[in-house]
């Protein structure tokens, strides 16, 4: 139900009830993730993938087949929507769909910290020491919208 009492409407069945931001709109669709919601946590694998549903209602689009993955956030620029597979990686498919591209491996990103501008990626991310992350040790990374990992 909308904030003001209004009457809702139903856009899409199949979204996944995630922690994080799971869904991202632009001027004329909306794009969410889809698959196993009780995987919650984002960390194990699960038949997951990322759709899309116009504003105004109409059938859902997978953006690319359902792949073992967990999908803890959802973004989306004017070409590209990106997310995050949990724990440290990042991917971006077309918004019209087709295979994802692997943009970015490392160690754990911090949870709901992926944003994007019009050029780059920027997230926090912690390089633990041992079983406890130090001081000093967690670092702001930018990455290009663009870039490829092999």
């Amino acid at each position: 139900m909308s904030l003001s009492g209004g009457t809702q409407t139903v856009l899409a069945g199949d979204a996944s009830t995630r922690i994080d931001p799971s869904v991202a709109v632009d001027a004329d669709f909306v794009y969410f993730a889809t698959g196993d919601p009780s995987n919650v946590s984002g960390v194990q694998p699960a038949p997951m993938n990322v759709s899309r549903v116009a504003k105004s209602g109409g059938p859902v689009t997978p953006l690319f087949p359902a792949m073992d993955i967990g999908i803890d956030q959802v973004l989306v620029d004017g070409e590209e929507v990106f997310f995050h597979q949990a724990p440290a990686d990042i991917f971006a498919v077309p918004k019209t769909g087709g295979a994802p591209r692997h943009v970015w491996h490392g160690v754990e990103i911090e949870r709901r910290g992926v944003h994007v501008d019009a050029h780059d990626l920027y997230f926090s991310v912690t390089v633990p020491q041992g079983d406890i992350s130090l001081p000093g040790h967690h670092f702001i990374v930018r990455v290009a919208r663009t870039a490829t990992f092999p």
